[in-house]
């Protein structure tokens, strides 16, 4: 009886100790776990950043609509002379500034005339010079017979007296008509200078090309109409 007392009563004790023993290996796995367990649930969880470099440059927005695009200005570039197209820098779509060159006409034609124009100005400019050394003449002759009436009226007739004086008159007239024909050749000159000028088709405002209707080589006919380029 003695023996199988103490049987009953070890064996509750035994279970216990192996309890706390297997609770205390738990538990010191538990705690020897834990530490490395939180590090990696903090590295996993982490916030995670992406590093880039700064580049400067234009915002561009992508805008989808329906319906037709008009423009807020639209403007219409011609030509006021005629010739063929010998250079075309600027296609459709492009971004111009005022003052760019969009397109240029053959411009030798144009050259000539003003050469020509220039040529009589010259001439023009050359017959006041020659009117005015003759009227300096003319009046100096007619000063000089006045001189010689006043010593002795016989000196001069007055047929030669009326001869010096519309000498006088008749190229004081012919310089007045020589500075007119100086003034006609500026404007002439001015206007051939002005149509040379045209030959360079130039953008009137800043925008960009919606529409080009010519192409290098082709002739522009601008006597009746003034033919759209742009």
């Amino acid at each position: 009886m003695s023996s199988d007392g103490e049987s009953r009563i070890g064996n509750p004790m035994r279970k216990l100790l192996t309890f706390l023993v297997v609770l205390l290996v738990l538990g010191g796995i538990g705690a020897a776990s834990y530490r490395p367990a939180l590090d990696y649930w903090h590295q996993r969880n982490r916030p995670q950043w992406r590093t880039d470099q700064v580049v400067r440059g234009d915002l561009v927005a992508v805008v989808n609509a329906t319906g037709q695009v008009k423009p807020v200005l639209s403007v219409q570039v011609g030509s006021f002379v005629s010739g063929p197209i010998i250079e075309l820098p600027v296609e459709f779509n492009q971004e111009v500034k005022k003052d760019d060159l969009l397109a240029r006409i053959d411009p030798r034609i144009y050259k000539a005339q003003v050469d020509q124009e220039t040529a009589i100005l010259n001439v023009r400019k050359a017959e006041v010079k020659r009117v005015e050394a003759l009227l300096q003449q003319a009046r100096n002759d007619e000063q000089r017979g006045e001189a010689l009436r006043e010593r002795n009226a016989d000196f001069l007739s007055d047929a030669e007296r009326d001869q010096l004086k519309f000498n006088r008159l008749s190229l004081e007239a012919q310089l007045q008509v020589a500075e007119a024909s100086v003034k006609q050749a500026e404007a002439s000159l001015e206007n051939a200078q002005t149509n040379l000028d045209y030959t360079d088709i130039k953008s009137p405002v800043d925008g960009i090309v919606i529409d080009r209707k010519i192409d290098p080589g082709q002739t522009l006919a601008a006597q009746f109409q003034t033919p759209q380029l742009f």
